[in-house]
């Protein structure tokens, strides 16, 4: 999020908090808290809000839209689309001459059953990385391990990044965890390295070294059947199991879980039939777009509002320039 957004927000009574990997939040951890100061101003500036009115239909003529909801009609010179995910908003869009991009969802966690994360929900690790199998794509993040499966934002940015992917293969695929964020092959050489110059060291004692919630680590030495042994009684399959459950631990995905405050979709209004100096669909006339109803996505942490508000401001100066404001 940009500086001159943040000083904004601050500005109007939103304090905001940056956290290490560049996501912004409000420091009430609540999305409430946006909406709230926006229709504060609303009300200040007598910005009024009609709500229970279903879009029907829009119809440019004349050099003027007609819009025809549930219970009313309006005319404009110019009109905004800023719907968000709104299916039958992108359906009247495309009878209108405008292509949509398949949506799906984007920014979700997974469903995982694995014997590693059973009896271990709350806990996470600071910064692991994940990846599809079958894909080449990696991303790093703190990982959150579930009631249902994993989350966190090492696991929202690989569904944000894949969520094409992913909707075509039904959510069912392989992950492929880092816990530790390190090389598999320079890991087992290094547990080599130490069986050979540290026998009587313990594996249990080893978990200082990778900074892993004790329960973790102790699940998986379990796992690899190591949680009372010595280097020196673990042979070459323990070390390697132990090395990939680490490195390379494959888990199998089964769908996705969604959270309103983990939720958005990828697709809408295809990006080339809007003018991005002005948001002017390059279709209609005077018709603007704002937010999430055009095909763009991002990461959580800020990003998605600073694409909803940067898109409006652009949209609301070329309405200014054209002088219907």
């Amino acid at each position: 999020m940009c500086n001159n957004m943040i000083a904004w927000l601050e500005k109007n009574g939103v304090k905001t908090k940056v956290e290490n990997d560049g996501r912004v939040f409000p420091v009430s951890n609540s999305s409430q808290t946006i909406i709230d100061c926006f229709l504060r101003l609303c009300k200040k500036y007598n910005i009024e809000i009609r709500t229970k009115l279903g879009l029907d239909s829009f119809v440019f003529e004349h050099n003027k839209y007609t819009v025809k909801a549930n219970t009313h009609t309006f005319t404009s010179n110019q009109i905004v689309i800023a719907t968000g995910s709104n299916r039958k908003l992108w359906n009247i869009l495309e009878n209108a001459g405008h292509t949509i991009a398949k949506p799906v969802p984007s920014l979700f966690t997974f469903k995982i059953k694995h014997a590693l994360l059973q009896e271990l929900p709350g806990l996470s690790v600071s910064m692991g990385k994940t990846k599809i199998k079958t894909r080449k794509r990696e991303e790093t993040g703190p990982i959150l391990i579930t009631h249902k499966g994993l989350s966190g934002p090492g696991i929202l940015k690989i569904s944000a990044w894949e969520a094409v992917y992913l909707a075509e293969v039904n959510y069912k695929f392989t992950l492929v965890v880092n816990w530790i964020n390190e090389d598999y092959k320079t890991l087992l050489l290094h547990y080599k390295n130490l069986r050979e110059n540290q026998p009587k060291t313990k594996f249990i004692s080893l978990n200082n070294t990778y900074n892993l919630p004790k329960r973790l680590w102790k699940k998986i030495i379990t796992l690899c059947d190591l949680e009372n042994r010595n280097f020196a009684e673990a042979g070459n399959k323990h070390l390697e199991s132990l090395a990939k459950m680490l490195t390379v631990c494959e888990l199998p995905v089964d769908g996705k879980n969604t959270n309103k405050d983990e939720f958005v979709t990828c697709g809408g209004v295809v990006l080339d039939e809007v003018n991005f100096k002005t948001m002017e669909s390059k279709k209609l006339p005077n018709l603007f777009f704002a937010g999430e109803v055009i095909n763009v996505d991002a990461l959580t942490g800020g990003f998605n509002f600073q694409n909803a508000w940067t898109t409006a401001f652009v949209a609301a100066q070329a309405i200014c320039r054209v002088g219907d404001l």
